[in-house]
């Protein structure tokens, strides 16, 4: 899943006040993201300067973002922030943002327009984060002002799910052969940043006895899938859990747990000639905290 996604939203103005205490302050919301792909959003920001003087900005980050409790944090370059001069990566090291050829100045003001950009991605697990952006006006002779700029959003938790569905042939064969399994095996594969869970439901077809069909999991232990069922289930028409596992993204670019399956088909040679379409459908939920 290398597909990334640029969603423009939230282009909205924010005017920057000076460094008054954390419950004046505004903050910028970057909403909700649902990361199945990776998804960066855009707010434009706009910073009135204390002092035409000011020669540079430094711009940074007071911590990473993180969820409340500090468990969960997003790690590498998250924020990206535009001006007319250059594009900047921000993290905890400031970085430093000429001032000159870019204000918006009338009388008696002049501001800075700044956009920040916040990438989240498949791999980032599902919480509200925070963090704090800190806008220093900067001249030679150091610091004039300082303003912070609290910066907020939630990631989803999600699942998806992908199904190939094997292949079963009969060709000629005499009648002691009662069972066919496929012999192209079929496939679930669950993408998902939290925990979930499978099932099975079964649609009744006419032509085709769900007594008649039975799946069977193959479940790799390595493979992060938990079987909560058996192994072997026979077909019916309800709702039947097969298992569950854990988020399966992760830095290194992995976003599948793959399962292979088996469809047995027993006394086949009692049910009529003709293509049928497997009566199974396969869905995934994510399992809430």
């Amino acid at each position: 899943m290398e597909k990334k996604v640029t969603l423009l939203i939230l282009i909205t103005l924010f005017l920057i006040a000076s460094s008054a205490g954390a419950a004046g302050r505004p903050a910028v919301d970057f909403g909700t993201y649902t990361a199945t792909e990776e998804i960066t959003k855009t707010v434009a920001v706009l910073v009135p300067l204390a002092d035409e003087g000011v020669e540079y900005l430094e711009v940074g980050l007071e911590s990473l973002p993180a969820t409340e409790d500090r468990l969960l944090t997003l790690e590498g370059q998250r924020l990206k922030l535009e001006t007319r001069g250059g594009i900047y990566w921000v993290d905890m090291d400031p970085v430093a943002v000429p001032a000159e050829h870019q204000l918006l100045t009338d009388e008696n003001t002049a501001a800075l327009p700044l956009i920040l950009n916040f990438t989240v991605k498949p791999q980032d697990r599902p919480g509200e984060y925070s963090t704090v952006l800190f806008i220093r006006e900067m001249n030679s002779e150091g610091l004039i002002k300082e303003r912070f700029l609290p910066i907020r959003l939630k990631i989803d938790p999600w699942v998806i799910i992908e199904t190939v569905i094997g292949e079963i042939f009969v060709g000629s064969r005499g009648e002691e052969a009662r069972t066919l399994i496929n012999r192209i095996p079929g496939e679930v594969r669950v993408g998902s940043n939290s925990n979930w869970k499978l099932y099975l439901e079964c649609l009744p077809i006419e032509e085709l006895k769900l007594g008649n069909l039975e799946l069977v999991l193959v479940a790799e232990e390595e493979s992060g899938f938990e079987v909560l069922t058996q192994l072997s289930i026979r077909l019916k028409e309800e709702k039947v859990l097969l298992g569950g596992g854990g988020p399966t993204t992760f830095e290194d670019g992995s976003f599948w747990v793959k399962i292979p399956y088996f469809l047995r088909v027993k006394d086949y040679i009692s049910l009529p000639a003709g293509n049928f379409a497997l009566p199974m459908v396969f869905k995934a939920t994510v399992v809430e905290d």
